[in-house]
């Protein structure tokens, strides 16, 4: 702070403006770091983001797999059930017919 001794209010004055700018510096600072977390913030997020879509597509791939799975089942049933009505009408055939 500047001594002025002659006019004490002009000292005050011309030490305002700095003190002002010492304020707005800080308050630049302040919103700067304020920025930064955010978008520490907003890259977490992203980073969540993208693992939740990688664990969405597992399940999917999860799901398509036990749709497979089920109609290869039901095929194997089928043909298996396919096969024995096939030996059943041949037997009845060929014993009527003897």
């Amino acid at each position: 702070m500047s001594a002025y001794w002659l006019a004490p209010e002009a000292g005050a004055a011309a030490d305002a403006p700095a003190s002002d700018a010492g304020a707005a510096a800080a308050d630049a600072e302040a919103a700067s770091l304020a920025a930064a977390a955010v978008l520490d913030a907003a890259s977490e997020a992203a980073a969540a983001a993208d693992e939740a879509a990688e664990a969405a597509a597992d399940a999917s791939l999860a799901a398509d797999e036990a749709a497979w799975s089920e109609l290869l089942l039901q095929a194997a049933s089928a043909t298996a059930a396919n096969r024995e009505a096939t030996r059943r009408d041949f037997f009845m055939i060929t014993s009527f017919y003897g």
